[in-house]
């Protein structure tokens, strides 16, 4: 009889960084859709976070139609 539990995988671990990475993305959107909200520039918006324009296009789209 074993004592210890099975050794976790990498994956267990990897799953776990996703859902941390995944709850710190959607915090970072709506953080930038609040921003745009109150009037900072898609350009700007851009700079700060490190994204294209583009990109905050999308995430101001996605976040608009919830």
């Amino acid at each position: 009889i074993r004592d210890r539990l099975r050794s976790r995988g990498r994956g267990d671990v990897y799953k776990r960084q996703a859902n941390g990475r995944k709850a710190e993305t959607l915090a970072r959107n709506l953080e930038i859709y609040r921003r745009y909200r109150e009037g900072t520039s898609v350009d700007q918006l851009a700079e700060d976070y490190f994204l294209a324009p583009k990109s905050i296009w999308k995430i101001i789209a996605r976040l608009r139609n919830e």
